[in-house]
């Protein structure tokens, strides 16, 4: 019998309308347990937090079958290079016949720093930091000392591979990710055999240095 005061038709009647606070397999239960609750029911799945987090490290810097290309364009850009400077009749000249540019400024500031004296009463009228770079050259191949005599042929070829290689390896690694692979290998390729960067790579000018940098 129901009691006193409440209506038998009533949906209401004989139960709770609402499931008492705290019940088992609610959601809201969940949540109310404990803090570390909430944050584990709020929280995505770990696995694909771990994946959103790896993507960026993989997406990031040239792969591994990248850098192997680029060395091999680098390699033979500096092989193109070896055999231009061999085969004109100026290899055993301090420059080169197609582009002289400021070679002789260039050379006698080397040796004036591997020397030991001032060049142009030491004001740089001339950026020294290639100067520099061919001293390092001069004295890995023999020429260090005061006096000594430089191997003409083999700072050229030095500087080819360096600067030249260089060059057409940072070409394939820097176009693709603006122009595709197939354009960025077109442009590797010209760049290896263009006349006009061979003959520029193996001057001892500042001029394909600065282009490498660029």
């Amino acid at each position: 019998m129901p009691p006193p005061g409440s209506n038998p038709g009533s949906p209401h009647s004989g139960r709770n309308a609402f499931p008492a606070k705290g019940a088992s397999g609610s959601p809201e239960a969940a949540l109310l347990r404990s803090p570390a609750a909430r944050r584990s029911a709020l929280s995505p799945p770990r696995s694909k937090r771990s994946k959103s987090a790896a993507a960026p490290k993989a997406a990031s810097g040239p792969r591994r079958g990248e850098l192997a290309v680029a060395a091999a364009f680098g390699a033979l850009a500096a092989l193109v290079r070896a055999l231009f400077v061999v085969a004109g009749d100026d290899r055993a000249f301090p420059y080169t016949v197609f582009y002289e540019g400021d070679s002789e400024v260039y050379f006698r500031m080397a040796r004036a720093f591997l020397e030991g004296t001032l060049y142009d009463r030491g004001v740089p009228f001339h950026p020294p930091a290639f100067a520099f770079l061919l001293a390092g050259l001069h004295t890995l191949l023999g020429a260090g000392e005061a006096g000594a005599r430089v191997p003409h042929l083999a700072v050229k070829i030095a500087l080819g591979a360096l600067v030249g290689g260089g060059t057409v390896a940072a070409t394939w690694l820097v176009a693709p990710r603006a122009c595709g692979r197939a354009v960025a290998a077109v442009a590797a390729l010209l760049a290896t055999f263009h006349f006009g960067l061979q003959a520029l790579s193996i001057a001892p000018v500042a001029d394909a240095t600065f282009g490498l940098l660029l």
